[in-house]
């Protein structure tokens, strides 16, 4: 095996350790020659050429063990020297003037390290300089605020060491520093430059770290306080404005209810003002009280059975005759006025309500101007006549024939036909007795028409009144006097008279 060159193991100090990276590259291990036999000498042979190796991946981190030291009695070997690993120059404290003896004594010194000693850092030293007593030193050094070291040793700034468990503490405490948001450089060299050792800086660190964390609450407090006050000041503020707002629209609100309640008077009073003007023109053109109440009678006594109904007043008692048919019976009793048919209407398409008309009927009969027994003694005349002679033809015969003098009204429940209307004109033009006052005319003639038995058709005022019914309308037949029927389409009544509701008016359905 000669020849053969063996790599020197490392020491336990020397190997890698989990989670650890060598601060210096890689170095080959010395080649020593294996001695060979005493008789023969070799001459060595030179290392092989440097190459740079990977740095090897540490899965665990191999903690550190302290082998305890044998006791005296027992005594091992002294361990092999650590493989030579190059070293950066040391720092110069003091620059060196000369070689010999003086410049020996201005060379720092650098304490040997000492591996695995725990966190125990390199302590850099310097022997005083030359004319510069120690009274000097001392007050340099407690300016400065460094303790007192020994005698003639002054202490030197806390550098980062090469090597060793120290530097992963020193890397993790400068992590720690400048891992803050504004880097803090600044902050690391004056704990560097305040610390002695690896447990000071880490006081140091915590120390400063704390402090930030204080300062770093305290204005987050003093942001919150100052958020909370802006925000309730703007919350007032905001309140203020929602009550101001909230007051001017309900100042609004109340204005406008204020002017629609003034419009609305104003529309009332200007149409209570307009239904008393339109009042009192109606009332005078209105008939006559009498006559108006009484026409509203004639409507009651209309039935199915007849289509027109005419009422005089001779004296106290009510007389009534109808085209055709008999009267509807009223009954006025215990203060109710009874009618048949009480919900129906008269006249042409409905134009009056049978309940209205009983209901001024009840009033007026309340009010003196009918009794229960006019109402109840109301005689029919004319039965014998032909239902071609109308209603007021038949009340002419009838008031004719009782040799009647004077002025009569008569009451009718709708307006006279074309033909009652020149006949009653002619006859009161005529100068006979008695003088009839009738209601308008709606200008409807019907065939079948007939005059009376008191006017012959062969009369001076006979023929008048058919020579102006045939010439009335160009559409009558001369061979016929009494015209063709048609209907137009006018109100067939008068036009509703104006009174205040009867409320007070009882009515009854006639049993």
């Amino acid at each position: 095996m000669n020849g053969v060159k063996k790599w020197p193991q490392q020491s336990r100090t020397q190997q890698h350790k989990p989670g650890q990276r060598s601060a210096q590259p890689h170095t080959p291990p010395v080649v020593q020659p294996k001695a060979a036999a005493p008789q023969v000498k070799r001459t060595p042979t030179a290392p092989p050429v440097y190459r740079p190796q990977p740095t090897p991946k540490v899965l665990q981190r191999k903690p550190v063990t302290v082998q305890p030291r044998p006791s005296g009695a027992m005594k091992s070997a002294p361990p092999a020297p650590p493989v030579y690993r190059p070293q950066a120059a040391p720092k110069v404290l003091q620059t060196k003037e000369a070689r010999g003896a003086g410049a020996r004594a201005a060379t720092p010194r650098i304490a040997p390290i000492v591996h695995n000693q725990g966190s125990r850092p390199p302590v850099v030293q310097r022997h005083d300089q030359p004319g510069v007593t120690r009274e000097v030193a001392a007050g340099r050094q407690a300016s400065q605020g460094v303790p007192a070291a020994g005698v003639g040793v002054v202490q030197c700034r806390f550098d980062r060491p090469k090597i060793g468990r120290i530097t992963m503490l020193w890397d993790k405490q400068k992590q720690r520093l400048h891992g803050l948001p504004d880097g803090g450089s600044g902050q690391w060299e004056a704990a560097v430059e305040e610390a002695t050792d690896i447990t000071t800086l880490e006081a140091i660190v915590s120390r400063i770290l704390g402090e930030r964390e204080k300062k770093r609450t305290e204005a987050e407090q003093s942001r919150k306080k100052e958020s909370q006050e802006r925000h309730e000041k703007h919350l007032a503020e905001q309140q203020a404005i929602a009550e101001r707002v909230k007051a001017e629209k309900e100042e609004r609100e109340r204005i406008a209810e204020e002017h629609r309640q003034t419009v609305l008077r104003e529309i009332r009073e200007a149409e209570e003002r307009r239904v008393a003007i339109e009042l009192e023109e109606r009332l005078a053109r209105q008939q006559p009280k009498e006559r108006r109440r009484l026409e509203s009678l004639a409507r009651l006594l209309e039935s199915p059975d007849n289509v027109c109904v005419a009422v005089v007043k001779v004296a106290d008692t009510l007389y009534a005759a109808t085209n055709k048919g008999v009267l509807s019976p009223l009954k006025y009793a215990v203060d109710a006025l009874g009618v048949t048919n009480v919900g129906g209407v008269t006249g042409y398409k409905g134009e009056r309500e049978r309940e209205r008309d009983a209901r001024k009927v009840a009033h007026y009969i309340t009010e003196g101007g009918l009794t229960g027994a006019q109402i109840t003694g109301i005689q029919q005349v004319g039965t014998a006549l032909s239902d071609n002679v109308h209603a007021e033809m038949k009340i002419l015969n009838w008031l004719v024939g009782q040799g009647k003098t004077g002025t009569y009204e008569i009451c009718v429940s709708k307006l006279c036909c074309a033909n009652c209307r020149i006949a009653i004109d002619e006859w009161n033009a005529s100068g006979k007795q008695p003088r009839l006052n009738s209601p308008g005319s709606h200008g409807n003639y019907f065939v079948g028409w007939q005059l009376p038995p008191c006017i012959k058709p062969k009369s001076t005022l006979g023929k008048s009144i058919l020579g102006k019914i045939r010439a009335q309308e160009s559409d009558v037949d001369v061979e016929d006097y009494r015209g063709r029927s048609r209907v137009r389409e006018v109100p067939s009544q008068r036009e509703r008279s104006v009174s205040p509701p009867a409320s007070s008016s009882k009515v009854a359905e006639y049993a």
